[in-house]
């Protein structure tokens, strides 16, 4: 996906980066006998990564099938493309900001914008070729993190998706601002309404046991919701780009890297937010003593188990506890609430980790299951998608699960 630059003065980033280069180049010839070395390590483990990626490469035997989808926005090819930066920063609803570099000689059509979306396709709507080669695609992908996928190929693929789009707007209530919608593969359809679906480049990245949804309740998990509503939406620290690299990395376990959107995507992700996810019907026990929310909110115990309520539009939980009645829970505060598990819950796996018992069976992000019974230990049987026979799960496992549905 070939693509020029625009030029924007109004961004020093790259002037900068252009110092550090200036500087680090400096220290590099300082130190260049060390370097020699160092380099010499750096490709003994360069041909050890290439040795094991190369055999099984990024995981390809998950139930969804995981792209990238970009799209250039309507009439970002020319200067009034400026325009829409600055009605970025004033804070209306731009969904990416321009691809930028140092230059000079800039003219007309030489730039854009880049919105990305994240889509889920379940592989059995693929026939059995197509598989084959989205399997082949991942299998040698030792060097690079996704796979450019021919427009001619996916034009032509109509398997049924699910896609998460993030973008801003003026609501403040928890992932409000992150919007779920179907289409296939071979659609042009974006999130956003000033797309331009002529040009758009779909990459794959991976595999997951994920689907679309549950995929959104992680990442709108407790208080992280609120870091997804439409009015928390920032031109450059919180974009429709940096929301697909956090569902890639944080949730999918797959890449953060996306394919050359410049300035459209300059915050990396050091580290992800730990967000305790509940929902409503869920049962959970208080692990340390604790105060309902308010002002003069009433003192929880430690030990005492309550039934989620409802939650509203600031991710908070009204929760009730038996004699103690219903109490509002701040989501800052549900990491103080351990989980319960009953016979018949429906759950998936958040974070993955082995069953208990002889098997060790690994139970991997995504994978969806049934509670079947608890015993005496307070372990759960369960059942999960995929994985033959009933599997143990330790109680020590149990805040490794989310409630589904």
């Amino acid at each position: 996906m070939a693509r020029l630059a625009l030029a924007f003065p109004c961004f020093t980033g790259f002037a900068l980066a252009a110092r550090q280069v200036r500087t680090l180049e400096g220290a590099a010839a300082a130190a260049e006998d060390g370097a020699a070395a160092r380099a010499d390590g750096a490709v003994a483990a360069l041909a050890e990564l290439h040795g094991a990626a190369a055999q099984g490469g990024i995981r390809h035997d998950g139930r969804y099938f995981v792209f990238l989808e970009v799209y250039e926005l309507k009439g970002s090819r020319s200067w009034e493309s400026s325009r829409m930066v600055s009605g970025a920063v004033s804070g209306q609803n731009v969904a990416g900001l321009a691809q930028i570099t140092e230059g000079t000689n800039v003219t007309e059509m030489s730039g854009a914008f880049y919105h990305s979306e994240v889509v889920f396709c379940d592989r059995s709507g693929f026939q059995a070729a197509d598989v084959t080669y989205l399997e082949d695609l991942l299998k040698g992908s030792w060097w690079s993190s996704y796979q450019d996928i021919p427009v001619e190929w996916w034009e032509q693929r109509h398997a049924s998706c699910h896609t998460l789009s993030y973008g801003g707007g003026y609501s403040s209530e928890s992932c409000s601002g992150i919007y779920k919608y179907s289409q296939y593969l071979s659609s042009r359809r974006a999130g956003i309404g000033n797309a331009d679906t002529g040009a758009a480049y779909k990459y794959i990245y991976g595999t997951t046991d994920f689907d679309a949804s549950s995929a959104r309740d992680v990442v709108c998990g407790g208080h992280c919701g609120l870091e997804w509503s439409s009015d928390a939406y920032h031109p450059v620290t919180r974009n429709c780009n940096y929301f697909s690299s956090t569902m890639m990395s944080c949730v999918l376990g797959l890449s953060q890297s996306t394919p050359n959107l410049g300035v459209s995507d300059m915050r990396h992700i050091w580290k992800c937010s730990s967000c305790k996810l509940l929902k409503r019907g869920q049962t959970v026990r208080v692990k340390s003593d604790m105060n309902s929310a308010g002002k003069n909110g009433s003192m929880i115990p430690a030990g005492v188990e309550g039934t989620v309520v409802t939650l509203n539009g600031a991710g908070d939980a009204s929760v009730y506890f038996g004699t103690l009645g219903q109490q509002w829970v701040y989501s800052k505060n549900f990491h103080k609430f351990a989980n319960v598990w009953n016979a018949q819950d429906l759950v998936v796996v958040k974070v993955g980790f082995k069953s208990a018992g002889t098997s060790h069976i690994e139970l991997r992000p995504g994978k969806k299951g049934e509670i079947l019974k608890i015993d005496e230990d307070g372990d759960a049987l369960a059942r999960f998608d995929g994985i033959e026979g009933n599997q143990w799960v330790d109680q020590s496992d149990f805040d490794k699960l989310v409630k589904a549905g």
